[in-house]
């Protein structure tokens, strides 16, 4: 499992790189911290507390009814969810938005570690992989 999360802090050491426009090179990319905001670990936690928020303003329903709702609104959350993710991610220089991304960053510490030069070389390929496809799309 520590070798998982190694490469999960190499991927977000490679897209905090090319985010910032550095050289996509292991050496370079080491440099960054294993920490994203708009990471799916903290995705997940943003969809936990949203969901919350949500289902209590549906309020008590049957049993059948809860399920009902509860999966007619996954939509719902996870939108919510996405576009809280993405604006605090563009507002990080707001001490507001930083404190309400913390426990997300927080949450990172347990899923990624610090990679080796060979596993950011892993995230740096799938990474050019991935841009390679995207630019075929576009």
């Amino acid at each position: 499992v520590q070798r998982v999360f190694a490469y999960h802090g190499a991927e977000h050491k490679s897209i905090s790189a090319l985010e910032a426009n550095a050289v996509l090179e292991p050496a370079a990319v080491q440099k960054f911290g294993t920490a994203h905001p708009r990471c799916g670990t903290a995705f997940l936690l943003q969809s936990m507390l949203t969901s919350t928020v949500v289902y209590a303003i549906v309020g008590k329903r049957t049993p059948l009814g809860r399920i009902g709702t509860r999966v007619a609104l996954v939509p719902l959350v996870a939108g919510i969810s996405f576009e809280v993710l993405q604006f605090n991610a563009q507002h990080l220089d707001s001490r507001v938005v930083r404190f309400l991304n913390a426990p997300g960053m927080l949450l990172q510490r347990l899923t990624t570690r610090q990679p080796t030069d060979d596993q950011v070389e892993v995230a740096l390929q799938a990474l050019q992989g991935a841009m390679a496809m995207d630019a075929e799309d576009a």
